[in-house]
């Protein structure tokens, strides 16, 4: 396995950087490039209260899809609905 994919895999699995970077033997910093490069979703969504974030967490996990991708289907329904007047 790549060191990329260590990466992403330890950062999916909810490491921190720091403890990704101490691990793999290498900086936080490149820790930190290859999770931006690579469009990880840092599991924050500014103004979202952390309930309604460990929610999502939660529901993506047993629906067994990225959290990132939980977000968009959630956000594209709720678009849909303003476009077409439901809301």
């Amino acid at each position: 396995m790549s060191l990329t994919q260590d990466i992403l895999r330890l950062y999916t699995n909810g490491l921190s950087r720091a403890d990704i970077a101490r691990q793999l033997g290498c900086s936080p910093a490149n820790v930190s490039i290859t999770i931006k490069r690579n469009g990880v979703w840092d599991h924050t969504v500014r103004g979202l209260p952390v309930e309604q974030q460990e929610w999502l967490l939660a529901r993506a996990k047993k629906m067994r899809i990225h959290p990132s991708d939980m977000a968009a289907r959630l956000l594209s329904e709720i678009i849909d609905m303003y476009k077409s007047g439901d809301v």
